[in-house]
């Protein structure tokens, strides 16, 4: 699944400033919210310059499924 920067992002280059902290959007279906809550889950990042990945821990993992469950 492939996250959206946050406006505040594009904001932030205009200026020609780098924020510490970038906020990315993800939108999941129900079936990849399933898929969410029995797969171990990663993060990684793709860029020309830039690749990295981790495993998301279990106990940040159960917090994002009470947000992806909550009304």
């Amino acid at each position: 699944v492939r996250a959206v920067a946050d406006e505040r992002s594009k904001e932030d280059y205009e200026y020609g400033k780098a924020a510490v902290v970038h906020f990315l959007k993800v939108r999941l279906t129900d079936e990849q919210v399933e898929d969410f809550k029995k797969e171990q889950v990663r993060v990684e990042i793709n860029h020309p310059n830039y690749r990295a990945m981790t495993l998301i821990p279990e106990e940040v993992k159960q917090e994002l499924i009470k947000d992806l469950t909550s009304d």
